[in-house]
């Protein structure tokens, strides 16, 4: 407890003043907080994350800071509890993943050998044969299999394992995907309005909507599907499988494909920067707004990680960086009177701001981040809460 009072002289008639003291308390440091991601069997499947702050303050493993979708598995539990505070002691805590079955690869089926033919008996009076026609040459069969292969009949589900012979745009199973556009999870791969699960409407970059591809189907008409599990742990759906469409305009990887020359990092939480390029031994998180230059391109399993110039490694989340150089805004102007509020949803207001107040933007986010049905209004992150980014209110700097 630290006291705070000023000395005030005893007037010339001697009588004395009173003091008074202001105690108040200054927030003690917390131990780190170490939140680890490990199998069923107790190994870590995924880089570790730390949490820091005072003492006392909370953290909730639910969050999707924490509670990741690592692809080829599953979340299962939480060891020895989600929710906590931190305290003087350095703390342990784990997220528990089950890892994903593995498909079970079809027999070849065995081509059948045709008998022999029997030999005609000789007829008794022998017909001197005709001169015959020129024989009418086949037509080359098409790609697309009959109605005699059971397997590729329009609705029936391709056999696991085998993966659709299409363009380089249908990715791989366990690969991670996300939302362009809005969508809907059905429950069969001809999608029917009735049979619809879930819709998913469109959403910023950083907050799309994500799923883990687990197979293969085409509708009635042909249409390529993809069978997923929802893997966005904040909705109630988390964890729903179904199909999707497999359309390159409204699904795509979560992970970038390619090496680019510069990423600049557009997730709120920044991104963190590892040692190895198995996303272990935390070296720092880098702020969002950092333009990086990339040195190397490396896949893992069905991720992918960039090497930066100074021989860290990040990920290649696309909800996490973006190729290119992007700016971000670092102050704004208020046009209008505008209010600041605690959260991005804008439901406690916490401050007032008149025209011609200049405020610095620590952050840009958005709001109803995980909402399935509200796409989400971008904010700024200013000290004490967040403002509105509408140019109507506010001028940007940059």
């Amino acid at each position: 407890m630290v006291i705070q009072y000023q000395v005030t002289p005893a007037p010339d008639d001697g009588h004395g003043l009173i003091a008074y003291y202001l105690p108040y308390e200054i927030a003690q440091q917390a131990a780190a907080t170490t939140v680890e991601y490990v199998d069923e069997k107790g190994a870590t499947i995924h880089a570790s994350q730390t949490i820091t702050g005072t003492v006392g303050k909370e953290f909730d493993l639910a969050t999707d800071a924490y509670k990741l979708a690592i692809p080829g598995y599953k979340f299962s539990k939480y060891d020895p509890t989600q929710t906590g505070k931190l305290s003087d002691q350095a703390q342990t805590v784990k997220l528990v993943y089950t890892k994903d079955a593995t498909p079970v690869t079809p027999n070849t089926p065995v081509t059948p050998t045709p008998s022999n033919p029997v030999n005609p008996s000789t007829p008794n009076n022998p017909v001197t044969p005709r001169t015959p026609t020129t024989p009418v040459t086949p037509t080359t069969p098409s790609s697309t299999p009959t109605n005699g292969n059971k397997a590729d009949q329009p609705g029936t589900k391709i056999e696991t394992g085998l993966e659709p012979q299409a363009s380089g745009k249908v990715v791989k199973k366990g690969t991670a995907v996300y939302s362009l556009n809005k969508i809907y999870l059905y429950k069969n791969a001809t999608f029917k309005k009735a049979q619809r699960m879930a819709g998913y409407v469109k959403k910023p970059r950083v907050n799309r909507p994500m799923f883990v591809v687990t197979d293969y189907a085409r509708s009635a008409n042909g249409r390529l599907r993809y069978k997923v599990r929802d893997v966005n742990h904040h909705s109630n759906t988390d964890g729903w499988r179904g199909y999707i469409t497999a359309n390159w305009n409204y699904v795509r990887p979560v992970y970038y494909q390619s090496k680019h020359q510069t990423l600049t990092v557009i997730n709120p939480l920044g991104v963190n920067a590892y040692k190895n390029r198995n996303l272990t031994g935390k070296v720092k998180n880098i702020k969002q707004g950092t333009v990086l230059k990339v040195h190397g391109f490396v896949r893992h399993n069905l991720t992918t990680r960039y090497l930066l110039s100074n021989g860290d490694y990040i990920t290649g989340n696309r909800k996490l960086v973006k190729m290119g150089r992007h700016q971000q805004p670092k102050r704004l102007v208020v046009k209008k009177t505008i209010n600041r509020y605690g959260d991005a949803n804008f439901t406690k207001r916490n401050g007032h701001f008149k025209k011609g107040t200049k405020l610095t933007i620590k952050k840009v986010t958005f709001s109803h981040e995980f909402s399935r049905t509200r796409t989400g209004v971008q904010r700024y992150v200013v000290n004490g809460g967040y403002v509105t980014a509408s140019p109507k209110f506010v001028t940007v700097q940059y």
